[in-house]
This record gives C-alpha cells, structure tokens and sequence, in this order.
C-alpha cells in the first residue's frame, strides 16, 4: 500500500515537472513575439493553495517568473489580477514589468495563458534551480552572502490582517491558524539561553518588506519557528544552517526542503495548532541536541 502511495507521488511529480518546463516554454516563446502577457495563476497537480499567502506566494509566483525573465526581452510585461496583501511585494521584486490590475479591469487584447506554480513539494526542482533563484534575489536585492552568520531567530506569528479574515479565497492566516500562546515567555526564555557570542532576534515578518526578510535570514545561522509560509525564507540562509521547526503535525514541506537545500533540521511535534510551550523543557531539548551545543548555554 505505501508503495503504491509513493509510486503514485513520483508519477504526479514527473508530470508536473515536465508540465511546468513545457508552460514555461510556451510563456517565453509568445513573449518572443509579443510584448505582453495576461497570467492565470494555478497551483501544480497535487497541491492546493494560492498565491495570497507567502509560501505559495513565493513558490509558485516568484521562482517561477523570475526563471521565464531571465529568457525574454526587457521589455516584456507581465498582467496579474491583484492577489491580497502580498500584491505590494511586487514593485518591490519586479518594477513596472508586472501590473496589477483589479477584476474588472481586466486587459481584453492580451492573450490569458496559465503561470502554473512550483511548490517544492508537487514539482521538486532540482538544487542548481534553488539557487540560481537564490542567487537571482540577492543580486535583484544588492544582498552579499553572509558566510558568517551570527543571529538566531525566532518567528513570531501575528494576527492576519483582516483581508485574510474577510477576503482571502483561503481563509486564515498567521495567528488565526496556529501560534504559540506564551510566545514571550518563550522569547525570553531562548534569548537567556544563547551564548553571548551570538545573537538573538525575534521576528515579525508580517512588518518587514521582502528585502528585509531576504536579508535578516541571510544573517541567520539558526531559525527557530512554528510551521508555517515564514520558514520558506529559510532558502536565504547559508549552506548547513539550521532550522528547528515546532510542528503541529508531522508535515514534511520544510524538513524536505531544508534538506535537499544542505540545511540541516530539527522537529519538535505538538499536539495542538495552538499550544502553550513548556519553555523549560524545549531549552532542555535544545540543548540536548549535538549540533545546537555550540549556541545555547548547558
């Protein structure tokens, strides 16, 4: 029966590998001729999800755009139907060559073609892929590789902004879906527990631009956070940094990408989505683990 499972998982991601190869082909070939392009966004095969939150957002909006600019004319433009609140990160990632127009705004003579995303969990693009988009942002970022990093960061997880409450076609963001109840007792309590040769800093990624994100995990040797989109940034962070996710079930989206990307992690599984840490006993499991010895006080 597992085997079966796992069969049938190749199957769709060797699909969705040569359907992504052959939709971005096509994109770049029209924009050959033409200068403009009107994209649906879809999710691959297998996966659900939408660009709106950050994960999604990054996988199968980013990565893939930045791949096709890379092979068509400067003057290229892009049209996209706004998509909540993570819309702003776009001028930020991509200037004037992709609009944002509303619904009913829509371009009438733009021929509509799908953008089909790459969730590193429904289409496993090979490491050269990462980074080269990696490589890709810091250079769009004027970001220089921190191959010392010092910091170790805990993700704190806010309330949603109301649009993911009342608008998002998926509902739920941030806190709302999951969170740690005493976050600031757990705040201080790691805080106390890192060595004085490092440095610790609590993050609230809901209040940085994308630059920021890009380059406070860029500093990071170590990041500490509950499962969700924010630990995708953990693809800025060096070669043989650490992740340490607090899990609410064993989901596999970031131990897998953590170590096909030379990352190394570690899972902490909770019962609940939201959950009171016993903060002592986390600092005890921290500093039991080898390879954490070298940044927690014992």
């Amino acid at each position: 029966m597992i085997e079966k499972i796992f069969r049938k998982i190749r199957s769709i991601t060797k699909y969705n590998n040569f359907v992504v190869q052959r939709n971005q082909q096509q994109i770049i070939d029209h924009l050959q001729q033409s200068k403009s392009v009107f994209l649906q966004l879809l999710p691959p095969k297998g996966c659900g999800g939408n660009v709106e939150h950050y994960f999604h957002f990054l996988f199968d909006l980013v990565f893939p755009l930045f791949k096709i600019i890379k092979e068509i004319p400067s003057n290229s433009k892009f049209y996209l139907f706004e998509f909540g609140v993570l819309s702003k990160f776009i001028p930020e990632l991509f200037g004037d060559q992709v609009v944002l127009v509303k619904r009913a705004d829509k371009p009438t003579d733009l021929k509509v073609m799908p953008l089909i995303g790459m969730h590193p969990s429904c289409v496993p693009a090979t490491l050269k892929q990462l980074d080269e988009f990696v490589h890709d942002i810091f250079h769009h970022f004027n970001i220089k590789r921190n191959h010392n990093p010092q910091k170790i960061l805990l993700i704190e997880r806010l309330p949603p902004e109301k649009y993911f409450l009342k608008d998002a076609k998926i509902k739920g963001a941030g806190a709302s879906r999951r969170a740690i109840t005493n976050h600031e007792e757990l705040k201080a309590a790691i805080e106390s527990a890192v060595l004085p040769s490092y440095e610790f800093q609590n993050v609230q990624l809901e209040n940085m631009t994308l630059r920021q994100q890009v380059s406070v995990f860029n500093d990071a040797k170590i990041v500490i956070g509950q499962h969700g989109a924010g630990l995708g940034n953990m693809i800025w962070m060096n070669k043989n940094a650490i992740v340490v996710e607090i899990n609410w079930i064993s989901k596999p989206y970031f131990r897998d990408l953590t170590r096909k990307t030379g990352r190394v992690y570690f899972e902490k599984n909770y019962n609940e989505s939201h959950i009171h840490i016993d903060v002592n006993d986390f600092i005890v499991w921290l500093q039991g683990i080898k390879d954490l010895r070298l940044y927690f006080k014992r």
